[in-house]
């Protein structure tokens, strides 16, 4: 019993171990890669238009620009200078292509579309390109049409623009459209505005799981022990203070529990006494009789009845001075 309190002890010392394995894993922080999209740039795109006022009126005077207005004059001037400005927030290079069509339209079909302009270069940051068009001969082509076909047409201006480097790829389309009146014109333009991510690896922090098999496995095995630990001192705290007789006595009946059995020494008078000299042969008699031995506690008497004959075992504990002697 003695050893078993010890072996408990050192179990319970190596479960506190792995319990403490368990803890720093927990504690320990997961490092993973993790991809995400970050905010790299912002663009935009839009058309500018202004005209210089050509002839007295009585609003402007001869000289100055318009710019950015909705209604133009044919009588002010009749060319109409515009071009598209790109916006970058980065001080990159860039690559572009423009090209530039006058389309005319009606009901959403387009019924001539001709070449205007085209160009390719590069440039850093921002870029604004400059362009004209003489509105007065796009209305003369769109009466042709009405008094050809007897149909509304409007003008516009599709201007295509590509915008490259390594990161970004800006590919798209803007539109000018020209509403042609009998004294002006009206003009609206597209106006884009594009966010663009870019992929970034990032290492993120977690905590572990308390599933995480480096966590529960410690966990599992060092409950195991402490199982074991707890079943050996319970043991011994149970049997610390049983006699060295009853614990021989113990010993014996585990050993040949397949024999023995529980019970109360009957009444012998008139049966024939055999005493016997050990427990070994008592056993051994019996399971040649086929009976089983019986042990009263109380008497401390192994015994077994064959007929009108008892076989008796009176159980003589030896201490180890005894033995000395």
């Amino acid at each position: 019993m003695r050893h078993g309190i010890y072996l408990s002890l050192i179990l319970l010392c190596i479960s506190m171990f792995f319990i403490y394995i368990a803890y720093k894993e927990y504690n320990k922080p997961v490092v993973k890669n993790v991809v995400e999209n970050v905010k790299f740039m912002k663009i935009s795109g839009r058309f500018y238009t202004e005209s210089k006022v050509l002839h007295e009126n009585p609003i402007w005077n001869v000289g100055e620009v318009l710019k950015d207005k909705n209604i133009y004059f044919y009588d002010l001037n009749p060319v109409l200078n515009f071009g598209f400005i790109f916006i970058s927030d980065r001080n990159i290079n860039y690559n572009f292509s423009e090209n530039i069509y006058l389309e005319y339209s009606a009901f959403n079909e387009i019924l001539k579309r001709k070449a205007i302009y085209k160009n390719s270069g590069k440039f850093i940051g921002n870029l604004t390109t400059n362009h004209s068009l003489n509105i007065s001969s796009i209305k003369k082509i769109v009466e042709e049409f009405r008094e050809k076909y007897g149909i509304s047409v409007n003008g516009k201006i599709v201007y295509f623009i590509k915008i490259k480097n390594k990161d970004i790829n800006f590919d798209e389309v803007f539109y000018l459209n020209i509403s042609l009146m009998n004294k002006y014109y009206k003009i609206s333009g597209d106006n884009k505005v594009k966010t663009l991510y870019k992929k970034v690896v990032k290492k993120k922090y977690y905590k572990r799981s308390i599933s995480d098999k480096r966590i529960i496995l410690p966990i599992i095995f060092s409950s195991f022990l402490i199982s074991v630990s707890s079943y050996l001192f319970a043991s011994w705290y149970i049997n610390r203070n049983l006699k060295d007789e009853d614990v021989y006595i113990k010993k014996i009946i585990k050993k040949y529990r397949k024999w023995i059995s529980m019970g109360r020494l009957p009444k012998i008078k008139g049966l024939k006494i055999i005493p016997v000299k050990s427990v070994e042969d008592i056993i051994e008699a019996a399971v040649d009789s086929n009976k089983r031995v019986i042990f009263d506690s109380k008497r401390k008497i192994f015994f077994f009845i064959d007929n009108d004959v008892i076989y008796i075992h009176k159980l003589k504990y030896e201490t180890k001075s005894d033995k000395g002697d």
